[in-house]
């Protein structure tokens, strides 16, 4: 598979930038199961856990002068300013859909304080799916037994490197639990 540098111009800066590399990446076929793809179980819960748990990160205060979005300083460390790459919020979201698929399993309300977690993660995902818009084209292929054409979802996409991303996240993970009620004056414009 290619494995390449992000050539590509990021137009508003991000933490990431000089870790972002693109690949080759073969999509399963929508029938394959996978530890994502199961019926509720904690080893699923834990699998969807382990790909955003770590999400929250810190970044030095000259990264977050860099950025148009600015953020906060960390209470007590001041020096470090936080933020969450907007993948891990929306791998958050997409796992509070698929709870919500099932509520026999998962018993949680889903709205708090006029807040409908639901909603707000519909819309941040179908945001991000436009925001990104992966550009690979769908095939069609024919199946000689059923005698007919079917789409290919096991097709190759050209996909930011995951990994790499995810190293940097936990790499740069927040370590301490976030003071939402303590506000830090700083000289960020």
């Amino acid at each position: 598979m290619y494995h390449g540098r992000c050539t590509c111009d990021q137009t508003l800066y991000t933490p990431v930038q000089d870790i972002l590399e693109y690949e080759t990446k073969l999509f399963l076929h929508s029938s394959d199961i996978s530890r994502y793809h199961n019926p509720p179980s904690e080893a699923g819960d834990q699998a969807w856990r382990d790909l955003y748990k770590f999400g929250v990160s810190r970044i030095p205060k000259s990264q977050a002068a860099l950025m148009v979005n600015r953020t906060i300083a960390i209470p007590g460390d001041e020096g470090n300013y936080v933020v969450i790459l907007n993948v891990f919020h929306d791998l958050h979201c997409l796992n509070k859909i698929r709870q919500a698929l099932h509520p026999d399993y998962y018993n949680q309300s889903h709205v708090t304080n006029g807040f409908d977690h639901i909603d707000h993660c519909i819309s941040s995902i179908r945001q991000s799916l436009m925001c990104s818009a992966d550009v690979t084209p769908m095939v069609w292929t024919w199946d000689e037994e059923a005698q007919r054409t079917f789409p290919r979802s096991d097709t190759l996409h050209s996909c930011r490197n995951f990994e790499k991303i995810r190293e940097w996240a936990k790499d740069n993970q927040l370590d301490r639990e976030l003071i939402l009620t303590v506000h830090v004056e700083d000289d960020l414009e």
